[in-house]
């Protein structure tokens, strides 16, 4: 990628290196996304507010009381593109994975 300087790839790749790293990096990033208004085992029905589609809802709602059903859909699926692009900056990420070096043995089609 253009825009990642080679100081800035170094830092890159600590991270897509440490498995533990990335995924918490991803948690902090996602979950207030996919994980709010989730339901739990063992706990009380929580704030359904908290779920970012209602959320959304309630908000335009109260602040708009005259938008249309398809101005709250174009918001929330902006939203969610939004989400989607966020996972395939993490997939992106996979490029800067270090390659698995393989044991020597190198695969034998005939086999």
């Amino acid at each position: 990628m253009d825009i990642i300087s080679e100081k800035e790839e170094i830092e890159i790749k600590k991270i897509v290196n440490n498995e533990l790293t990335l995924n918490a990096l991803k948690k902090v990033l996602l979950a207030p996304i996919y994980h709010e208004g989730v339901l739990e085992a063992d706990v009380m029905v929580g704030d359904p507010l908290k779920n970012f589609a209602l959320n959304k809802a309630a908000t335009a709602i109260q602040q708009n009381p005259g938008i249309t059903d398809q101005m709250l859909g174009e918001t929330i699926r902006a939203d969610t593109q939004g989400m989607r692009l966020i996972e395939l900056g993490f997939l992106e990420l996979n490029k800067y994975k270090d390659k698995e070096e393989s044991d020597g043995e190198e695969d034998n089609p005939a086999r």
